[in-house]
């Protein structure tokens, strides 16, 4: 039996009826160790598995509901330190973040700092010296801090440096557990200062570990292995080493090929594909498969989309981003709008996208698109309605100049009731929102409840768990914080905590696959261990340090605050802790290839040094070998013993259409593709009578007969997409528009005057036009950059001078 369980196993058999505490670096760890054992045939009873921050709940949590605090959800505070950064950065203008103080990642950044050092037990006044940009950023930081724990003070909302704190307190009170309890905890449950003391006092010398006393590398500084060296392991003689779980005790590697494989893929996707497809030839059942990734970018989203595709279960250790299920990308799509300021580019990309529903509208997502980028809508929510007004006037004043239309006042009916259609779906839209620029959270909040309630696609159980835990998120919010704010800039924060919300945080259940990160696998105690990401690019991973407290200033700070530069060791310590665990063979991944950009990887020194006590690692193919290997159709035709046109013309016939298009296409003489019907066609003749020529219409014919065909035979028109250019307050079209309405009024006036144009006498009178109607046409486009509308008022003024 693989030692932790065999140490577990000797743990209850030594404390048969005893209560028993067992500490796990997450619930979903214990859970999946729960079912470990019990698939094993250990007996538990009495066992009681939780985290050291949920039993301090179960400690304190009472006391501290009972004194009036309450949870503080997470990320909330993110809300209130928004504000509190924006002070203190205006309080400290010639300091270092003075123009940083609305950067996107900039809260954050010092909410992880923050967060740090409460988890450590540091207080502000523990800031330390340094030199004259050290000492501002210190300053700042102290100052922040300071004001952060009293809006948490005065919010009477407790996050876990609280709990533990007050659990603390609890066990100084007298309020100590029976002597009978007994303590057991994973060597790698990471163990913060507070969370240590707290260990520490709630256990006291009954504290067992459950790990190895040498993984031969050192141990993470703040995991329990680092914690409690001295803590006794329980004596168990049927316990055993995994596969690979030597490789740096001694630097040797299993000796059978089979007990440890090398495969090197070309493309991080084909990683995942190599995977599914062994599993598939050697018929492992599901619930026999762990699969680790070492980092979430690329692999969590690929290995989602695979099992999607494929429809296979599986269990996420660490659950997985919102933002791959449809209720997420649509509610991003939603606040991103709100955020840009209602950019009417990011209501076409949501509605193209099929991520909205527009219930009880005759208008569909691909109308509103279509109409909101005709109707030249850039950017504010009061532009719509007066966009929209203005296109159904242009649509009205165009009906006499579309004759030749076979029945003119039917398409413009129809094109008039879209419009009215997507009116009324974006009214149902903007009812969502408060009617002011400047709103609280709560309000938008429960804009993005109703959203998600009423106006996003839900079609499959994913789906369903995402949209439900969303409206449990934004309900949490929406009681816990109350913030006022511009909507722009509370969107765009709430944007930024959809995007790190992950769903479906699950233990590994039969007949479903396990996957997840590297620390948290290894406690299914399933036969087949896949572990990909094992590039160097992937694996250990590199150092990024703190950009406001830096790892030298950490340690001046307090030598209980983690450095970011030992992260790559502890992930060699987690994959050897991971090698140790593994009952059965295990595979290595590596990629050696990007396919995005056909960058050049390498496979990371672990890796190399198995290849070369092992041998040369197997380089797998991005096609199965045989066709009955292939996972997909795709994958079947792909494949060079396929008879891939032939099967691909049998299974999608009107791909010969489009082959025969191209080729006529490509053909030197007139075809039905450039416009050539056959036929004779007198109804298209000009010599009818009923056909207004206008000149552009002539210049078309004369320049590209099939453009002509496109454009006023078959009256097909590609949509025209306004690209903002912040050089520009008009567009081309706007811009000479307005000049053409300048000169058509100056000329009018003049005929009226009875006079001719003179230059000397009528130069004020055609300025004066001019400034009339770009005033009116403020109204229409409001100016954003004021530069912008400057040069282009410069322009203006140039061309009626010209004229």
């Amino acid at each position: 039996m693989i030692y932790h369980l065999a140490q577990l196993a000797e743990f209850c058999r030594a404390h048969p009826v005893q209560p028993k505490i067992l500490f796990v670096p997450a619930m979903q760890v214990g859970h999946t160790l729960a079912t470990a054992l019990a698939a094993a045939g250990v007996a538990w009873a009495n066992l009681h598995i939780t985290t050291p921050a949920g039993l301090a709940e179960q400690d304190a949590g009472p006391y501290l509901w009972a004194e009036g605090w309450r949870r503080l959800p997470q990320d909330a505070d993110l809300f209130f330190l928004d504000e509190i950064l924006t002070r203190a950065v205006q309080a400290h203008p010639d300091g270092y973040f003075a123009r940083q103080a609305h950067g996107a990642g900039l809260a954050r950044s010092f909410l992880r700092t923050l967060h740090a050092l409460r988890s450590a037990g540091v207080d502000a006044g523990d800031m330390p010296e340094g030199d004259k940009d050290e000492t501002r950023r210190h300053r700042l930081l102290a100052t922040l801090y300071r004001e952060y724990e009293a809006r948490l003070a005065a919010e009477r909302a407790s996050d876990s440096a609280a709990l533990y704190g007050r659990a603390l307190r609890h066990i100084a009170e007298g309020h100590r557990p029976p002597d009978t309890v007994c303590y057991a905890i994973l060597d790698e449950t990471p163990l913060g200062a507070l969370a240590f003391r707290y260990v520490q006092a709630r256990t006291g010398n009954r504290l067992w570990r459950i790990g190895r006393p040498n993984y031969g590398t050192p141990p993470p500084a703040q995991s329990a292995t680092a914690r409690f060296p001295e803590a006794p392991f329980p004596d168990s003689r049927d316990a055993c080493l995994g596969s690979g779980g030597r490789i740096l005790m001694d630097g040797r590697m299993p000796d059978a090929g089979e007990t440890l494989r090398l495969w090197e893929t070309l493309g991080a996707e084909t990683e995942v594909r190599s995977i599914l497809r062994d599993i598939h030839q050697r018929g492992i059942p599901l619930d026999a498969v762990e699969i680790a990734y070492t980092a979430d970018t690329p692999y969590l989203s690929l290995l989602y989309d695979a099992v999607e595709r494929f429809e296979l279960p599986a269990s996420f250790g660490a659950g997985i981003p919102v933002h791959l299920t449809r209720p997420g990308q649509a509610l991003l799509g939603f606040y991103r709008w709100i955020a840009s300021g209602f950019d009417a580019a990011e209501l076409a990309l949501m509605c193209r996208s099929g991520l909205l529903v527009l219930p009880e509208s005759g208008a569909s997502p691909q109308d509103v698109a279509r109409i909101v980028l005709q109707a030249r809508i850039s950017q504010g929510s009061a532009r719509y309605s007066a966009a929209l007004d203005r296109l159904t006037a242009d649509l009205k004043a165009r009906a006499g100049t579309d004759s030749d239309s076979e029945n003119p006042s039917e398409h413009r009916k129809r094109e008039l009731a879209r419009i009215q259609s997507v009116r009324e779906a974006l009214g149902g839209l903007f009812a969502l929102l408060p009617e002011t620029s400047e709103g609280t959270l709560q309000a938008l909040t429960q804009a993005g409840i109703r959203f998600l309630e009423a106006f996003t696609p839900v079609r499959s159980t994913v789906d369903t768990l995402a949209r439900t835990s969303l409206l449990e998120r934004l309900s949490a919010f929406e009681m816990a914080v109350t913030v006022r704010d511009p909507l722009q800039r509370l969107a765009a924060r709430l944007v930024d905590l959809i995007v790190q919300h992950r769903i479906a945080v699950t233990a590994a259940r039969p007949e479903h696959l396990a996957i997840g990160p590297l620390d948290r696998a290894g406690y299914t105690n399933r036969n087949h261990l896949y572990i990909i990401g094992m590039d160097e690019g992937s694996f250990p991973g590199g150092t990024t340090e703190d950009p406001l407290l830096l790892d030298g200033e950490r340690a001046r700070v307090s030598a209980e605050l983690v450095l970011h530069r030992t992260r790559p060791a502890e992930q060699v310590w987690h994959l050897v802790r991971l090698l140790g665990m593994a009952p059965g063979p295990v595979t290595l991944l590596a990629n050696r290839r990007s396919l995005a950009d056909g960058r050049e990887t390498y496979p990371s020194a672990l890796f190399q040094q198995g290849a070369a006590q092992l041998g040369a690692p197997v380089l797998l193919s991005a096609l199965p070998e045989v066709p009955e290997q292939a996972l997909d159709r795709t994958e079947t035709f792909l494949h060079p013993s396929a008879h891939f046109e032939r099967d691909i013309r049998s299974c999608f016939p009107w791909l010969t259409d489009g082959a025969a298009a191209q080729n006529a296409r490509a053909y030197a003489g007139l075809t039905r593709f450039d416009g050539w019907l056959g036929r004779a066609t007198p109804e298209l003749a000009f010599t009818r009578g009923r056909t207004i020529l206008s000149a552009s219409r002539l210049e078309t014919l004369a320049r590209c007969p099939y453009r002509y065909f496109l454009t006023y035979v078959l009256r097909i028109a590609p949509v025209e997409e306004s690209v903002e250019d912040p050089t520009r307050w008009l567009t081309p079209m706007a811009f000479g528009s307005l000049l053409h309405n300048v000169f058509r009024k100056f000329m009018e006036t003049l005929v009226e005057q009875g006079e001719h144009p003179d230059r000397e006498q009528h130069a004020g009178l055609i300025q004066d036009l001019l400034h009339s109607e770009i005033s009116s046409r403020e109204e229409d486009t409001p100016v954003v950059h004021q530069a912008a509308y400057r040069a282009d008022v410069k322009r203006l003024e140039q061309a009626v001078e010209v004229f």
